[in-house]
């Protein structure tokens, strides 16, 4: 079989029939431009000079199934390999060096013809771990155990379009690809699509999809190293901290507890209730079901009979009231039949505000691309604070919210509706809550995980801290969690133990980065006075470490790096590279909380130094691992302490 070589950079391009595959080494090879070329790309393999072996292989071109077509020419100039296949498809991989620790491949396919689907799938070798992606309901860390199938790559509860490897490679997505990924057992697949799919209305004037992104190779350094220098060139980070006063003390919602039946009465009696037994909030947050029709900026009166007395009784109380917002405007309500306002709403594909099914019914959407429905949703927003609500929780935004074939006021991506979201949100300060991201990092706001369930697996405390740690890796530093015990739905309440295991990990801690702040809607206070007392001592605890906390978000703005981050920041033993259930909080201080119902021991992999337990003041020298006492009614979760 006909066979020759190209190289491109640090990469030997070998060609043989139906067989395209490239090999990374650390020496320089010159470049033989003008061999023949037999066959189709079909594959892209990298391997590390060290272990000389296959770390990743990329099968590209998935899409391309007719093998009787043929390469009809390639070039090769400077940093730049053409490949054209004689049915007008266009393969380019572009290097660039130009970065001390890492080489950059863009890699992008192009056609003529209108395939349905543009794909390559990603492969490491067993040993390698992958983090990143979207947000799921059963996130873990690392991805080795999730199973995701082919959906589009939307704002859907879902972060940027990112994958590092532990082998030290990195994926990279741009926006304007209508990307589709899927994910299973180390094998990580790319498709650009159109067809079928939520971008259909973006890219009318389109042929055929086209799938680029960017494959960076670390050169010698950390992982750790790796990625805050590639993080910092594709993203903005947040420089200042959101508002403090959500670190200090906690937020508590009327959710969980008093769902849609919630009235101003319930308000005033749950505030004074938190107050009675001496409980720290700095907001109460009113949920859902507060108008008397969704999209209608009104109260309710006859559950809500005087919102400026109620507020001013809370100010009183030193307590602040959040509402909670949304951008959809009900059918049924004055403003969904005020024809006035229809250019305000998102479009469908006859130009006509399109109508959507929401958990609360059929609504318009209002589209945030227009600068014009951006000034009218504020202006309703500031009707709201003139009655004393001191700041909002923004739900909702995600594209599985939009029409069908959505045509936009502006914008090249279905993504764009999200950021816009966001944005306006954010205008009104540094207390908002929002629960969907798209190149937001930089905003000094707080943003929502998914809800958990009120259980110890499947989607409840286990899923937390790979939650944290995904966000962190994507940017988003300032993360709130759902409830303290979970959302207890079909009233599916948390038991004793959960809630314990559930204060201990996370009011404790979680109250600075990513879940910078903690909430609760089922009081400790319903369950019995030993939950309260463990609670108190929680709280107490927490204030000790509050300035240690705040100083750690500090220190994250201005060094770009999360406060809480994955073990593998101080080790890259394999321990660590696999470790879902440890993190670490600015280097000092390593937590490892007890997420499995009756335990009350656990195995914690300590790296190099000598850490101290906060239960026993016993001291440890790293690397090691060791099985330490985790009581449950104790004020903290096992955490040790950096000492030397």
């Amino acid at each position: 079989m006909s066979t020759s070589s190209l190289h491109i950079g640090n990469l030997r391009v070998d060609f043989a029939k139906r067989l395209l595959s490239i090999d990374r080494f650390d020496d320089v090879i010159n470049d033989r431009s003008s061999a023949d070329v037999v066959g189709l790309p079909t594959a892209i393999s990298l391997k590390t000079k060290e272990q000389f072996k296959r770390t990743l292989i990329v099968n590209i071109g998935c899409a391309i199934t007719d093998q009787t077509i043929q390469i009809k020419e390639h070039t090769l100039n400077d940093n730049l390999l053409t490949i054209k296949i004689d049915n007008g498809t266009e393969l380019r991989i572009k290097y660039d060096t130009s970065e001390k620790l890492y080489e950059k491949y863009e890699i992008e396919w192009t056609s003529i013809e209108s395939y349905h689907y543009m794909k390559d799938v990603i492969q490491t070798n067993e040993i390698s771990q992958w983090y990143g992606g979207p947000q799921i309901a059963q996130q873990t860390w690392p991805l080795a155990e999730t199973m995701q199938h082919f959906s589009p790559y939307l704002p859907s509860d879902t972060l940027k379009r990112y994958w590092l490897c532990s082998s030290k490679f990195a994926i990279f997505v741009p926006d304007n690809v209508p990307l589709w990924t899927a994910y299973s057992c180390g094998t990580l697949s790319l498709q650009a699509q159109i067809d079928n799919s939520p971008y259909v209305g973006f890219y009318a004037n389109t042929v055929a999809p086209v799938l680029s992104y960017s494959l960076f190779v670390a050169k010698c350094c950390t992982l750790r190293e790796f990625h805050i220098v590639l993080h910092g060139n594709l993203y903005d980070s947040c420089t200042s901290v959101p508002d403090e006063a959500l670190i200090r003390k906690p937020i508590w919602s009327t959710w969980a507890r008093y769902s849609e039946k919630v009235t101003q009465h319930d308000v005033l009696e749950f505030a004074q209730e938190i107050l009675n037994h001496h409980a720290p909030i700095c907001q109460l947050e009113l949920d859902d079901n507060w108008a008397t029709y969704y999209g209608d900026f009104e109260f309710n009166k006859a559950k809500f009979p005087d919102v400026e007395a109620m507020c001013n009784q809370l100010k009183q109380w030193n307590i602040r009231l959040t509402l909670w917002i949304h951008p959809f405007v009900n059918l049924e309500s004055d403003n969904g039949k005020n024809l006035a306002l229809r250019h305000l709403f998102v479009k469908d594909s006859s130009g006509q505000p399109g109508i959507i099914e929401w958990w609360q019914g059929q609504a318009y959407v209002i589209d945030f691309t227009n600068p014009e429905a951006i000034r009218w949703f504020c202006e309703q927003l500031e009707k709201m604070k003139k009655l004393g609500i001191f700041s909002f929780k923004f739900d909702a935004g995600e594209m599985t919210y939009l029409p069908n074939d959505v045509h936009l006021h502006s914008g090249t991506s279905p993504n764009d509706f999200c950021e816009a979201y966001v944005r306006a949100a954010a205008s009104f300060g540094s207390s908002v809550e929002v629960r969907v991201f798209r190149r937001t990092q930089g905003l000094p706001i707080f943003y929502r995980t998914m809800d958990r369930l009120s259980t110890w697996n499947n989607v409840g405390l286990n899923t937390l801290i790979p939650v944290v740690l995904n966000f962190g890796l994507h940017g988003y530093y300032y993360n709130l969690p759902d409830m303290i015990g979970g959302n207890g739905y079909d009233g599916q309440k948390c038991s004793k133990e959960l809630y314990i295991r559930w204060m201990q990990a996370f009011d404790l801690f979680f109250a600075n980065e990513f879940l910078l702040s903690m909430q609760f809607s089922y009081p400790p206070w319903q369950y019995d006075d030993e939950i309260c007392d463990i609670f108190h001592r929680i709280m107490q605890k927490r204030n000790e470490l509050l300035d240690f906390l705040i100083e750690a978000c500090r220190k994250s703005c201005k060094s770009g790096q999360p406060v809480i981050r994955p073990l593998w920041w101080l080790s890259e033993d394999p321990e660590a590279l696999c470790s879902g259930d440890q993190f670490v909080i600015d280097d000092t201080m390593i937590v490892a909380p007890i997420l499995t119902e009756g335990a009350t021991s656990r195995i914690v992999f300590l790296p190099n130094g000598i850490w101290e337990y906060e239960l026993t003041r016993n001291t440890y020298t790293g690397p090691s691992k060791l099985i330490i006492k985790a009581p449950l009614f104790h004020h903290a979760p096992p955490y040790f302490t950096l000492i030397g």
